[in-house]
């Protein structure tokens, strides 16, 4: 996006929308002396408040008001699946992953569909000790879109005992599996009990469910990526 203008924040009752936990961004779109639009911005964080407006180019301005204004109602909505490809769902937890901040080195391993062991994505968790010291634990993704249908306890099995032992580099700490379904129940027993044992790696399970709660988080990349249906009371949403 091209910045055309920046003037001292104006403007009365913005609208809140939370952006973090801990900061709160408010917005309202005001008109500058000159009447052309601009979006007035005010952050709110434990360190106090900071307030600018912004004047975009044409085109920029008209999707981020886009964006800004469907926030809160893309939060509220329920998303569609099969609206994705599996290459697409690869490509939307590579940037959860990137948008959590706790990673870094992201990287897709394979092309879609290859044999490639249940490796689909490489990241490495920073891990700090409060004290100054960092470091990096490898963090394997395997992304399995399934829309409507549940992974299966001997499907994890087989990727930890069978598929694992086959992937090359330094020692694999963290394993999720993400999918656009939905797991077992023996499944999520089966995980529980692995971790509860102390057994490498650990596993996290991301169920379409918790994909969605992450997804509110971050409304927008819903709408990127095009899972959104419809909105109250508006006509539909489609990507760009």
């Amino acid at each position: 996006m091209r910045i055309t203008n920046i003037e001292p924040g104006v403007g009365a009752a913005p609208r809140p929308h939370t952006v973090r936990d801990e900061d709160v961004c408010t917005y309202r779109v005001i008109e500058s002396a000159d009447g052309t639009p601009l979006l007035h911005l005010q952050v709110s964080t434990a360190g106090g408040k900071a307030s600018f407006s912004v004047q975009f180019d044409r085109d920029s301005a008209g999707r981020l008001f886009e964006i800004f204004s469907d926030a809160d109602v893309l939060s509220r909505l329920t998303l569609d699946w099969q609206r994705i490809d599996a290459d697409g769902f690869e490509r939307l937890i590579a940037r959860l992953l990137e948008l959590s901040g706790a990673y870094t080195k992201i990287n897709r391993l394979m092309n879609v569909n290859a044999p490639d062991c249940g490796r689909d994505i490489e990241a490495f968790l920073q891990v700090s000790d409060g004290l100054g010291v960092e470091t990096l634990e490898r963090l394997i993704v395997q992304a399995k879109h399934w829309p409507g249908r549940g992974v299966s306890a001997s499907e994890i099995a087989d990727l930890v005992h069978t598929k694992m032992p086959q992937w090359e580099g330094e020692p694999v700490r963290r394993l999720t599996i993400a999918t656009s379904g939905s797991f077992t129940r023996d499944a999520v027993h089966w995980t529980e009990a692995h971790n509860r044992a102390a057994h490498r790696p650990t596993i996290t399970l991301w169920s379409s469910s918790e994909l969605e709660r992450m997804l509110r988080r971050w409304p927008t990349l819903a709408a990127e990526f095009g899972l959104i249906t419809s909105r109250p009371d508006r006509s539909p949403l489609t990507s760009s």
